[in-house]
């Protein structure tokens, strides 16, 4: 990965399905699916490599109109990279 502080979500063999609260991930890769609630769908999506844990905060704090402590989204990247949906080779 290139950073943890600046994760990118992995795109390759996956089939993404966004529903109103939630995002339903299935990795062909494993034959698992994940379903992402409102937050780590949302930090999954800012995952894109240029934003920081704290940019990803700030935004989401923006978005749900509510301060977000980094440790909220550190809490979701250990997740995500836990089930393999971040972009390791980055």
């Amino acid at each position: 990965m290139n950073s943890s502080r600046n994760p990118l979500a992995r795109k390759d063999g996956l089939v993404v399905q966004e529903m109103p609260d939630e995002v339903l991930v299935y990795d062909t890769n494993t034959n698992k699916a994940h379903c992402l609630n409102k937050t780590a769908a949302f930090v999954w999506k800012s995952c894109d490599g240029s934003h920081t844990i704290t940019d990803i905060a700030q935004l989401m704090g923006t978005e749900f109109g509510t301060n977000v402590p980094d440790e909220l989204v550190w809490l979701a990247i250990d997740q995500l990279k836990k089930d393999d949906l971040l972009d390791a080779s980055a």
